[in-house]
């Protein structure tokens, strides 16, 4: 199995959420967004674990 990266979206969110004022009206919308994408990802990664443990006579398809 491949090794998943964070997905480029979450890794969007971060770099803006990282640049942005600690005042700004935008911060509990942009850090929701990143919650979610993040759990996603989490999420993705616990599944992929699993399937590594399946035989090897398993074909993954991926993105279907």
């Amino acid at each position: 199995m491949k090794n998943r990266e964070k997905p480029l979206v979450l890794r969007k969110y971060e770099a803006i959420f990282a640049r942005l004022p600690k005042n700004s009206p935008k911060r509990p919308e942009i850090q929701y967004e990143i919650a979610k994408y993040h759990k996603g990802y989490i999420g993705e990664k616990k599944v992929d674990y699993y399937l590594s443990h399946l035989p090897q006579r398993y074909i993954l398809l991926r993105d279907v």
